[in-house]
Protein backbone atom coordinates (compact mmCIF):
# COMPACT_ATOMS: atom_id res chain seq x y z
CA UNK A 1 0.00 0.00 0.00
CA UNK A 2 2.84 2.39 0.89
CA UNK A 3 4.52 1.75 -2.46
CA UNK A 4 1.33 2.83 -4.26
CA UNK A 5 1.36 6.12 -2.33
CA UNK A 6 5.01 6.69 -3.30
CA UNK A 7 4.29 5.84 -6.91
CA UNK A 8 1.32 8.21 -6.91
CA UNK A 9 3.51 10.92 -5.38
CA UNK A 10 6.24 10.35 -7.99
CA UNK A 11 3.65 10.48 -10.76
CA UNK A 12 2.25 13.74 -9.34
CA UNK A 13 5.79 15.11 -9.32
CA UNK A 14 6.24 14.27 -13.01
CA UNK A 15 2.85 15.77 -13.96
CA UNK A 16 3.47 18.90 -11.91
CA UNK A 17 6.89 19.37 -13.54
CA UNK A 18 5.53 18.82 -17.04
CA UNK A 19 2.69 21.33 -16.46
CA UNK A 20 5.04 23.95 -15.06
CA UNK A 21 7.54 23.47 -17.90
CA UNK A 22 4.69 23.79 -20.41
CA UNK A 23 3.93 27.25 -19.00
CA UNK A 24 7.47 28.32 -19.82
CA UNK A 25 7.40 26.81 -23.29
CA UNK A 26 4.21 28.67 -24.18
CA UNK A 27 6.03 31.97 -23.65
CA UNK A 28 3.76 33.26 -20.91
CA UNK A 29 4.75 36.24 -18.80
CA UNK A 30 6.38 35.79 -15.44
CA UNK A 31 3.20 37.00 -13.68
CA UNK A 32 0.98 34.55 -15.60
CA UNK A 33 3.34 31.69 -14.74
CA UNK A 34 3.29 32.66 -11.05
CA UNK A 35 -0.52 32.78 -10.95
CA UNK A 36 -0.85 29.38 -12.59
CA UNK A 37 2.01 27.97 -10.51
CA UNK A 38 0.07 28.84 -7.35
CA UNK A 39 -2.97 27.05 -8.73
CA UNK A 40 -0.95 23.99 -9.76
CA UNK A 41 0.74 23.96 -6.35
CA UNK A 42 -2.64 24.05 -4.64
CA UNK A 43 -4.14 21.28 -6.77
CA UNK A 44 -1.13 18.96 -6.95
CA UNK A 45 0.17 18.59 -3.40
CA UNK A 46 3.43 16.66 -2.97
CA UNK A 47 5.18 15.17 0.02
CA UNK A 48 7.99 17.28 1.48
CA UNK A 49 10.67 15.14 -0.20
CA UNK A 50 8.94 15.30 -3.58
CA UNK A 51 8.32 19.05 -3.16
CA UNK A 52 12.07 19.54 -2.63
CA UNK A 53 12.80 17.44 -5.72
CA UNK A 54 10.26 19.50 -7.68
CA UNK A 55 11.86 22.80 -6.73
CA UNK A 56 15.38 21.54 -7.46
CA UNK A 57 14.33 20.34 -10.91
CA UNK A 58 12.38 23.54 -11.60
CA UNK A 59 15.37 25.66 -10.59
CA UNK A 60 17.63 23.60 -12.87
CA UNK A 61 15.12 24.00 -15.72
CA UNK A 62 14.86 27.76 -15.18
CA UNK A 63 18.62 28.09 -15.32
CA UNK A 64 18.67 25.95 -18.44
CA UNK A 65 16.19 28.13 -20.30
CA UNK A 66 17.43 31.34 -18.64
CA UNK A 67 14.02 32.42 -17.47
CA UNK A 68 14.30 32.57 -13.68
CA UNK A 69 11.54 33.95 -11.48
CA UNK A 70 14.03 36.59 -10.40
CA UNK A 71 15.86 38.07 -13.34
CA UNK A 72 19.57 38.78 -13.27
CA UNK A 73 18.85 42.52 -13.14
CA UNK A 74 16.54 41.92 -10.18
CA UNK A 75 19.18 39.80 -8.43
CA UNK A 76 21.77 42.55 -8.96
CA UNK A 77 19.30 45.11 -7.63
CA UNK A 78 18.55 42.98 -4.59
CA UNK A 79 22.25 42.45 -3.92
CA UNK A 80 22.94 46.17 -4.31
CA UNK A 81 20.00 47.04 -2.03
CA UNK A 82 21.24 44.68 0.67
CA UNK A 83 24.74 46.15 0.48
CA UNK A 84 23.36 49.70 0.70
CA UNK A 85 21.18 48.68 3.64
CA UNK A 86 24.15 47.22 5.50
CA UNK A 87 26.20 50.37 4.82
CA UNK A 88 23.37 52.61 6.05
CA UNK A 89 23.00 50.46 9.15
CA UNK A 90 26.71 50.76 9.92
CA UNK A 91 26.63 54.54 9.39
CA UNK A 92 23.61 54.87 11.71
CA UNK A 93 25.37 52.74 14.32
CA UNK A 94 28.45 55.02 14.18
CA UNK A 95 26.27 58.10 14.62
CA UNK A 96 24.36 56.53 17.51
CA UNK A 97 27.64 55.58 19.19
CA UNK A 98 28.97 59.12 18.81
CA UNK A 99 25.79 60.60 20.29
CA UNK A 100 26.01 58.21 23.25
CA UNK A 101 29.67 59.13 23.82
CA UNK A 102 28.76 62.83 24.13
CA UNK A 103 27.46 62.06 27.63
CA UNK A 104 31.01 61.23 28.79
CA UNK A 105 32.43 64.63 29.72
CA UNK A 106 36.08 63.59 29.55
CA UNK A 107 36.04 62.26 25.98
CA UNK A 108 37.02 64.63 23.18
CA UNK A 109 35.56 64.96 19.71
CA UNK A 110 38.84 63.65 18.29
CA UNK A 111 38.60 60.52 20.44
CA UNK A 112 34.97 60.01 19.37
CA UNK A 113 36.02 60.37 15.71
CA UNK A 114 38.78 57.83 16.23
CA UNK A 115 36.51 55.31 17.96
CA UNK A 116 33.57 55.64 15.55
CA UNK A 117 35.66 56.16 12.38
CA UNK A 118 33.56 59.27 11.65
CA UNK A 119 35.09 62.41 10.19
CA UNK A 120 35.90 64.99 12.90
CA UNK A 121 33.68 67.56 11.16
CA UNK A 122 30.78 65.11 11.30
CA UNK A 123 31.37 64.51 15.03
CA UNK A 124 31.35 68.26 15.68
CA UNK A 125 28.17 68.69 13.63
CA UNK A 126 26.52 65.89 15.59
CA UNK A 127 27.61 67.42 18.89
CA UNK A 128 26.05 70.75 17.89
CA UNK A 129 22.84 69.02 16.87
CA UNK A 130 22.47 66.46 19.65
CA UNK A 131 24.49 67.82 22.56
CA UNK A 132 24.60 71.62 22.22
CA UNK A 133 25.00 72.01 26.00
CA UNK A 134 28.05 69.74 26.28
CA UNK A 135 31.25 71.47 27.16
CA UNK A 136 29.37 74.41 28.73
CA UNK A 137 28.44 74.68 32.37
CA UNK A 138 24.69 74.38 32.54
CA UNK A 139 22.72 77.02 34.37
CA UNK A 140 19.86 74.57 34.67
CA UNK A 141 19.40 72.59 37.81
CA UNK A 142 19.80 68.81 37.59
CA UNK A 143 16.54 68.75 39.54
CA UNK A 144 14.55 70.39 36.73
CA UNK A 145 11.35 68.51 36.11
CA UNK A 146 9.46 68.99 32.85
CA UNK A 147 6.20 70.83 33.51
CA UNK A 148 7.40 72.39 36.79
CA UNK A 149 8.87 75.86 36.44
CA UNK A 150 11.45 76.99 38.94
CA UNK A 151 14.13 79.63 39.04
CA UNK A 152 16.18 77.68 41.58
CA UNK A 153 19.76 76.92 40.63
CA UNK A 154 21.80 73.96 41.77
CA UNK A 155 23.48 76.23 44.36
CA UNK A 156 20.07 77.30 45.72
CA UNK A 157 19.04 73.68 46.14
CA UNK A 158 22.33 72.67 47.79
CA UNK A 159 22.08 75.64 50.18
CA UNK A 160 18.55 74.58 51.12
CA UNK A 161 19.75 71.02 51.76
CA UNK A 162 22.59 72.31 53.98
CA UNK A 163 20.20 74.48 56.01
CA UNK A 164 17.86 71.56 56.46
CA UNK A 165 20.70 69.34 57.66
CA UNK A 166 21.98 72.02 60.05
CA UNK A 167 18.53 72.34 61.61
CA UNK A 168 18.30 68.58 62.07
CA UNK A 169 21.84 68.34 63.42
CA UNK A 170 23.22 66.31 60.49
CA UNK A 171 26.56 67.44 59.15
CA UNK A 172 27.48 66.93 55.48
CA UNK A 173 31.05 66.64 54.22
CA UNK A 174 31.27 70.37 53.37
CA UNK A 175 30.10 71.40 56.86
CA UNK A 176 32.56 68.96 58.51
CA UNK A 177 35.48 70.42 56.52
CA UNK A 178 34.55 73.97 57.62
CA UNK A 179 34.16 72.87 61.26
CA UNK A 180 37.57 71.15 61.39
CA UNK A 181 40.52 73.41 62.47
Amino acid sequence: MASLAVLADEERLEYKLSLTKALYRRGWTKQQILYLYRFIDWVMRLSDDMEDAYHKELFRYEEEIRMPYVTTAERIGIKKGKAEGRAEGKAEEKIETAINLFSIETITDEQIAQVTKLDIAEVRRLRQEYAPESGKKSEKSPFDVPGIRTEATTEDILAAVRKSRERSGVQDSDTKKKAEP
